[in-house]
């Protein structure tokens, strides 16, 4: 019975001795880094939170078209969410900040209030308001 254990744990050792060959890339499939999967799949809009059904309206502060770095995130998600913002400040930074959103795919009315000072700091309202509820005025049969 110690014989056929031994056998066995040796049998099992040697069997495991060697890892299996790796598979060979295809020497037909052209080379492609992440930059170009990236690119390859790039949307021209982005999804937006489906469960974000309520009202709501967040200020933030941005310094010419500088975004605060812990804020970009939770600015871009704003941008994106929101129905209408307001940029108020130099006329210059509002226009550039508002061409900025636009080029990557804000949606919402975006409104400009310029205070004519060379300042640099802008003041961002970004606001999202509930769906108005259509009328319906079509008569319909109940029973």
């Amino acid at each position: 019975m110690k014989k056929l254990a031994l056998i066995a744990i040796a049998m099992s050792v040697v069997a495991c001795s060697s890892p299996p060959e790796p598979v060979a890339f295809p020497s037909n499939v052209k080379d492609s880094n992440l930059n170009n999967l990236v690119h390859t799949f790039k949307t021209p809009n982005v999804p937006l939170n489906r469960l974000d059904l309520e009202e709501w309206r967040y200020y933030a502060i941005a310094h010419g078209t500088a975004l605060y770095e812990a804020e970009h995130a939770k600015t871009w998600y704003l941008a994106h969410h929101a129905t209408d913002i307001e940029i108020m400040g130099n006329i210059d930074r509002a226009s550039e900040l508002r061409q900025l959103f636009i080029s990557n795919g804000v949606k919402a009315k975006i409104t400009l209030n310029a205070t004519y000072s060379n300042a640099n700091t802008l003041s961002i309202t970004f606001v999202k308001l509930k769906p108005q509820p259509t009328n319906n005025t079509s008569k319909g049969v109940t029973l």
